[in-house]
């Protein structure tokens, strides 16, 4: 399982996710992670065999009770539990639980916040900043998490990070059209 350049999450908000995968695969997504834990496992598995029709990489999170049931990477929210024997990939908020998941074997990770979440406006937590996320991301399989947009991942593209996780930028756009034409503007593929 390769490190994404760009790996898009699920927002959980209950509507009806069919289009809005079939619009960022068709516009080059490489991969999404499925964070919907209050779906039916019977719904989680016919998303999860969507998704996977339509984007190269998908991976489901952990917080759904059928997830490591699926046969698909698993990503683990950072609050400690156990890795699969599986491929999986993690959620960190600090450089200890990076480098923790990383020794684990996580096959790549998620920093936040790295600047505040357009989809948790009421967030607290300190964003760290892009300089503060490079140096210690230093060039390991760490995706920027926390008020993504097209520009901040060029930039950090630019800058030799693996890339970025978005979700308000595409799931916060009025329609899976609008949604993938913003994907456009990201660096993916270069």
């Amino acid at each position: 399982m390769a490190t994404p350049s760009l790996l898009a999450i699920t927002p959980g908000d209950g509507r009806d996710l069919a289009p809005w995968v079939r619009a960022l695969g068709e516009a080059g997504l490489p991969a999404i992670l499925v964070r919907e834990p209050s779906l039916a496992d019977a719904e989680l598995r016919q998303l999860a065999r969507l998704a996977a029709r339509w984007v190269p990489q998908v991976i489901v999170h952990d917080r759904h009770p059928a997830a490591r049931d699926l046969g698909l990477p698993v990503h683990l929210p950072d609050d400690g539990r156990s890795p699969p024997a599986t491929a999986f990939t993690a959620s960190c908020h600090d450089e200890a639980g990076m480098n923790e998941r990383l020794r684990q074997g996580a096959r790549f990770v998620l920093l936040s916040p790295v600047w505040s979440p357009t989809s948790k406006p009421d967030d607290g937590r300190e964003a760290m900043g892009h300089q503060a996320f490079l140096a210690l991301a230093d060039g390991r399989p760490v995706l920027a998490l926390g008020g993504l947009d097209a520009t901040r991942h060029r930039a950090l593209m630019r800058a030799g990070a693996a890339g970025g996780a978005v979700l308000g930028d595409l799931f916060g756009q009025p329609s899976p059209a609008a949604a993938a034409e913003r994907l456009a503007a990201y660096s993916i593929g270069e």
